[in-house]
């Protein structure tokens, strides 16, 4: 569960102050990537995305994971917990913790271009 002691030996926090740099951490075009046993943290109201991934990513796994967004955020684009755009293939968002924030996963697909094999299971929202 991402909620043990383990999410804890990696923590990325960001204070971003424009919305060009809108991420903690962002996958662009990345392939076959792991994320695990890891905490992100917003450290800021404004502009407070934690996970960007775009670019046709492929083979993007998020598991056991803590993502805090910023407490009592209104539903600004600008706050997202995860968030995709374009073509990502391979997408497995398993076993994390989503707290706060604004949206906890927007996947935000091309219509005319395929997204295949996106899992979302089994991930606890909190203060949702």
């Amino acid at each position: 569960s991402a909620l043990h002691s383990t999410s804890l030996w990696l923590i990325l926090e960001s204070i971003v102050t424009n919305s060009s740099s809108n991420y903690i951490l962002q996958l662009k075009g990345a392939d076959y990537i792991t994320l695990r046993n890891m905490t992100f943290e917003s450290g800021t109201a404004y502009y407070a995305r934690l996970l960007y991934i775009t670019g046709g990513a492929n083979g993007v796994h998020i598991n056991n994971n803590v993502f805090t967004g910023y407490e009592n955020s209104s539903a600004s684009n600008d706050r997202q917990l995860i968030y995709t755009t374009g073509i990502v293939n391979d997408l497995n968002i398993t076993g994390n913790a989503l707290q706060q924030g604004s949206i906890a996963i927007h996947l935000d697909a091309i219509h005319s271009q395929d997204t295949e094999e996106v899992i979302i299971l089994n991930n606890t929202l909190i203060n949702r």
